[in-house]
């Protein structure tokens, strides 16, 4: 029940995180989506208040032009102005002294020269008066013309100086509604001081309309003074027109301005530009990166290259590593029950103990056995070798001594791929193994576990797999392996080719070799390791698990501590 209720709980917290995932990445994407085409639209319409502001700009421009023509047109006037008083002025000046002239000649009086004298002394007062006329109406004419030259700015000053007496006026009359809003009672009683400054703004908001007025009545005389002059209407109508695009710029500058902030201050445009930000600034360490990662990719397959081709041809050529003569041993490793062949294992084994017979097995292994059999706790595989017995698991195990031939059943406890098998040794059989691989012995009573170290750091096979050291078991005992999803027991004879990390044990007198696996690109991937076993000669037999643990790294990475431990422990033949 507990266990079903923990699985039905794993479960609905695996969809409940499922479910938090799913909601997150469509929020997420709805956001996105959203701002996407939020930045879009900002900036399509920036684009059209772009092209907004350029056709203000040449508004303004063309505006601006006009009234440089009218104001040239009016500098024009105003100089012809100018030199017609300058010219009156002259001729007026010119006459003056002719006549003073000949009034010093016909002195004191020109009648007494005769009538011509006279006629002349009077047609020159007449010319002199006349001119003076004309130099007064051309001086009128200049003092005319200037104010008219001066009557655009006092037209902006006016029309500015009404416009902010009405503002001010306006909001005048906003304070006294809210005054009078909030005081509907105290506003009407004489000697209440809301009252006072209820007729304080009143008046005050009178004084600025009349001023306003009065600036506008200005303003409308001087516009109808200077619309008589072509001249001066020009450059009044040009210069509004230029307000006008002023305005207009103004405007679309501000709306310009106004989407662009919005469009900067848009998520999805920030988190792209702060990408590209820093992508930009980081563009020599992606090349660095990428020449790097090339160089580890190009460099391990060049590795590789001269492993397969140079390094391994070579070794497989080397002389084998035989640990004990052909003739030296003279029995040889076989399955119990002697008539099975081929796979050996079982997933649990019934063994009886004889009454000369002990076994030495890992705790969790022991499955059943009889009440009568006596068993202690043995520390050590192996007291000679204590570091040995300690690294690959045989230690703290427990012996089973039974006289009566009871049965003892093992199967293991903690991992469901294991299988376990029986290998004997009769007496003057050698067989190499790893102690890893063992799940216990059978040993004589009173004799302990037989166990040789054999050193072969001169060979280049012994190198190429990393095992310097292998650990002999002579016979007679019984050795308990257990093996990933089955052990198989196959002859050595006519040479066998198996994966390294499937080896489990072999006769001693079998020669033991590496060689080349038969495909580069698997290798190249991690998929296989450079070399294989190879057994060969004529009598013996070799033991493999058929499932074996993959110990080897992917192709770029290593194991890390767990692989340099197991290496290490390989070396040792552990």
């Amino acid at each position: 029940m507990s266990r079903a209720l923990s699985e039905s709980l794993g479960w609905l917290r695996r969809q409940v995180l499922s479910y938090l995932v799913i909601l997150a990445l469509l929020l997420a994407g709805s956001w996105l989506f959203t701002e996407y085409h939020r930045a879009r639209a900002l900036a399509a319409e920036r684009q059209a208040a772009d092209a907004a502001v350029q056709q203000n700009e040449a508004a303004a421009a063309r505006a601006q032009a006009s009234v440089v023509l009218a104001d040239r047109a009016l500098a024009a006037k105003f100089a012809a102005v100018r030199r017609a008083r300058e010219l009156a002025q002259q001729e007026q000046l010119a006459r003056e002294r002719e006549r003073d002239a000949h009034r010093a000649q016909h002195w004191p009086w020109p009648g007494l020269y005769g009538p011509a004298a006279l006629a002349r002394s009077r047609l020159l007062d007449e010319e002199v008066m006349a001119l003076q006329r004309a130099t007064r109406a051309a001086q009128d004419g200049l003092e005319a013309a200037e104010a008219l030259r001066d009557s655009a700015a006092a037209l902006r000053r006016l029309e500015q100086e009404a416009r902010s007496k009405r503002a001010e006026a306006d909001r005048l009359r906003g304070q006294w509604r809210r005054l009078s809003a909030s005081h509907p009672i105290e506003q009407r009683l004489p000697w209440a001081s809301v009252r006072a400054d209820l007729d304080r703004l009143k008046n005050e908001v009178e004084r600025l309309q009349q001023q306003a007025v009065a600036a506008e009545n200005r303003h409308g005389e001087i516009a109808a003074a200077a619309a008589r002059s072509r001249e001066v209407y020009d450059g009044l109508r040009a210069r509004a027109a230029l307000e006008r695009a002023r305005a207009g710029l103004q405007e679309a500058r501000s709306r310009h301005t106004a989407l662009t902030q919005a469009l900067d201050q848009n998520r999805y445009q920030r988190l792209q530009r702060q990408l590209r930000g820093f992508l930009s600034d980081k563009t020599g360490f992606a090349l660095v990166a990428l020449l790097i990662l090339l160089g580890a990719i190009f460099s391990r397959l060049a590795v590789k290259l001269l492993l397969y081709y140079v390094v391994a041809p070579f070794a497989s050529r080397r002389p084998p590593v035989r640990l004990l003569g052909a003739y030296e041993s003279l029995a040889f490793a076989r399955p119990v029950p002697p008539a099975r062949t081929g796979r050996i294992s079982d997933e649990s084994l019934s063994l009886r103990l004889g009454e000369a017979e002990e076994l030495l097995v890992r705790p969790e292994y022991v499955q059943s056995s009889s009440e009568n059999s006596v068993k202690h706790t043995v520390w050590l595989l192996n007291a000679a070798l204590p570091f040995t017995s300690v690294l690959s698991g045989m230690y703290l195990l427990t012996r089973v001594r039974s006289s009566a031939g009871d049965e003892v059943v093992l199967s293991p406890a903690h991992d469901a791929f294991d299988e376990l098998c029986i290998i004997e040794l009769p007496t003057g059989a050698a067989f190499v193994c790893q102690p890893r691989s063992l799940a216990g012995v059978v040993q004589p009573r009173g004799q302990g576990l037989h166990v040789t170290r054999h050193w072969r750091m001169g060979t280049l096979h012994a190198w190429l797999t990393f095992q310097l050291r292998f650990l002999v078991f002579d016979g007679p005992c019984k050795l308990i392996l257990k093996g990933r999803r089955g052990v198989r027991m196959e002859a050595a004879g006519g040479g066998r080719l198996i994966d390294q990390a499937a080896t489990l044990g072999f006769d001693a007198s079998v020669p033991y070799s590496t060689v080349r696996t038969e495909t580069f690109v698997p290798y190249w991937l991690g998929k296989d390791e450079l070399f294989n076993d190879r057994f060969g000669g004529i009598d013996g037999s070799y033991v493999y698990e058929e499932r074996p643990l993959d110990r080897r790294g992917n192709v770029l990475l290593g194991r890390g501590l767990e692989g340099l431990s197991e290496g290490v422990l390989k070396v040792f033949g552990i």
